[in-house]
């Protein structure tokens, strides 16, 4: 778990650990920014996971568009 690894203290008793995952719908140009944004944080903050990323398994699905509107560019 990256809380974990990023030594972050928390209660775990307050996450429902036994959810049904779900699956987003976005826009191709909503995933394009976001991989962008990452990337460029990722440059600047950390090149080792830089080589690691990939669209989260979360959003499977994309549709023609552009960045959703309630995106602030």
């Amino acid at each position: 778990m990256e809380a974990v690894a990023r030594n972050y203290t928390f209660n775990k008793e307050k996450i429902v650990w036994n959810f049904t995952p779900c699956k987003l719908t976005v826009t191709k140009g909503q995933l394009e920014y976001e991989a962008a944004h990452l990337l460029r944080k990722l440059n600047e903050r950390d090149k080792k996971k830089l080589k690691l990323t990939l669209t989260h398994i979360l959003f499977s699905r994309s549709l023609k568009g552009n960045i959703e509107d309630w995106e602030i560019v």
